[in-house]
């Protein structure tokens, strides 16, 4: 029984007190932990402009081969787009600006008298 004799000591268990302040901390840090990535993701997404640049992409194709007239304005999704000629210049201004954030996307293109 000498060797198995260590086994069968018995371990102190831990109070109530003890298992309830280990519960709260890991919620808090969870918690906070929850806050930082929404708030990371929500950055990311009001970041991520890929969807209106492919729709300027788009409408500067449509300019080229004279499917839009100008001047035009549409809504799409979450952004207010508008393609307009620069006064007193060759340039034409396609810009996009979102609804709820304000962030603008523009592109200024060389306006050919085809437009």
């Amino acid at each position: 029984m000498g060797t198995i004799g260590w086994l069968q000591k018995k371990v102190k268990a831990s109070s109530l007190t003890e298992v309830l302040t280990a519960s709260v901390i890991m919620m808090i840090v969870f918690g906070i932990a929850v806050t930082v990535l929404g708030a990371l993701i929500e950055s990311l997404v009001n970041k991520n402009t890929q969807y209106i640049e492919n729709e300027l992409n788009e409408i500067h194709y449509l300019l080229e081969h004279q499917q839009i007239k100008i001047p035009f304005e549409e809504e799409m999704k979450d952004w207010n787009v508008t393609v307009e000629k620069e006064s007193d210049s060759d340039f034409i201004i396609i810009q996009a600006v979102h609804l709820k954030t304000k962030k603008k996307v523009h592109r200024k293109i060389i306006s050919y008298e085809k437009f």
